[in-house]
């Protein structure tokens, strides 16, 4: 990514065994930016917090991962650009991962808004990007509402089923009530899309939190049923 005269680029490798904290991921962004030391580790918190740590394929982890920010020197440049073009290649590479998970058929975009703190925003999304039964719903085309529900109402952070809304794409199947109407148009969305959105509504504050998933479904099983270390 350029923007007049700097410069960031990277690379990663996944994609099985990743959930956050990245699992057996590799990532390395680069910058010709000269950026201190400390700047430079503000940077990597934040893009990492919204980025590599927040995607999952199979939420099994490892001890060995790394993200790299390295800073070359090479010319002055406006920090707060430097830190916008890191997100973007980080954000950039993180769905990429994703996408390459082992046996993915789709990514999964889980978004939790409006919800009175941002560490509940983001343990909900996590919660349902992890799901099993969300992602092996989405496998199938299933818009199945309930198990998102279930999931998101796994954590230590109370929601209230009477206010939130599920969204699957722009079909809005759950309000405090069911809408099985837009069962089908969801079903067909599923099924047409490579990249899916989950958005779950809090109706209660003013944070959200984004996580990546990838679907579930017999490949991942081959790959590692079949696989002997």
């Amino acid at each position: 990514s350029e923007v007049g005269k700097l410069k960031v680029f990277g690379f990663a490798k996944g994609a099985g065994m990743i959930a956050p904290s990245m699992a057996t991921m590799l990532a390395f962004i680069f910058t010709n930016a000269d950026v201190d030391y400390d700047t430079l580790v503000s940077i990597h918190k934040a893009v990492s917090d919204r980025t590599f740590s927040s995607i999952t394929v199979d939420g099994c982890e490892s001890t060995n991962d790394a993200f790299g920010l390295i800073s070359l020197g090479e010319i002055e440049a406006d920090l707060r650009e430097v830190e916008e073009k890191v997100m973007e290649v980080s954000h950039t590479l993180a769905k990429k991962i994703v996408e390459d998970g082992e046996g993915a058929t789709k990514i999964i975009k889980v978004t939790v808004k409006r919800a009175t703190l941002r560490m509940k925003a983001r343990e909900i999304a996590k919660a349902v990007a992890s799901s099993l039964l969300v992602k092996t719903a989405m496998y199938g085309g299933d818009p199945n509402w309930g198990r998102i529900a279930a999931a998101a109402g796994s954590t230590e952070f109370p929601i209230d089923p009477y206010r939130m809304k599920i969204y699957i794409g722009n079909h809005l199947l759950y309000d405090g009530k069911p809408h099985p109407k837009a069962q089908s148009k969801a079903t067909d969305y599923l099924k047409g899309e490579k990249e899916v959105e989950i958005v779950i509504d809090l109706c209660e504050g003013k944070e959200s939190w984004t996580y990546y998933s990838s679907d579930i479904g017999y490949e991942y099983i081959k790959i590692n049923a079949e696989y002997h270390t």
